[in-house]
């Protein structure tokens, strides 16, 4: 199960939960009636392969596992995770992951850096926001695939500064 504060995206140093299938090397259809023997080994920029801080973990009897990769696994341009299981015909499952540096987005107008991928698309569209209308009260929204509101940015008096609000 993924953790309440997995990311969906791969950024660099933060929880992420990673989903792979182990397949059969004869059909290359995931191996299906219980793995056994899942390990996972982790490289980070092109460095020495390394037991992973948690063990993947089957859904179910599927063949398809999901591993939690910690912050610091996390810590990388490029993290590649080898995730193997000892079932007879087993091939490994690699995953090559190229991470998002938040870090990179600074100089906002609040003077932080954005935690998560979702909090730099939000300042991303206020930010146009605040520099496509200058006009008073003007608003944007962002829409959930629902069409309920996700947030909605507001131009102040001198175009600006600006609020947004998550909605409930």
């Amino acid at each position: 199960m993924t953790p309440a504060n997995s990311t969906p995206f791969p950024i660099r140093g933060q929880l992420y939960n990673l989903g792979a299938a182990v397949k059969s090397i004869t059909s290359g259809n995931p191996i299906t009636g219980g793995l056994t023997g899942l390990a996972a080994k982790i490289s980070k920029d092109d460095g020495a392969f390394s037991s992973t801080t948690n063990t993947p973990v089957e859904i179910g009897t599927s063949g398809w596992v999901t591993l939690d990769l910690t912050p610091t696994e996390m810590t990388a341009s490029k993290v590649c995770v080898a995730i193997s299981a000892t079932n007879s015909g087993a091939m490994e499952a690699d995953v090559v992951l190229s991470t998002l540096n938040l870090g990179q987005f600074t100089g906002r107008w609040d003077g932080q850096s954005p935690l998560r991928f979702e909090q730099l698309w939000i300042d991303l569209f206020v930010g146009m926001a605040l520099n496509g209308a200058n006009q008073n009260g003007a608003q944007l929204q962002l829409l959930n695939p629902d069409g309920s509101v996700h947030f909605t940015s507001t131009v102040t008096q001198n175009a600006t500064s600006g609020t947004r609000s998550k909605a409930t």
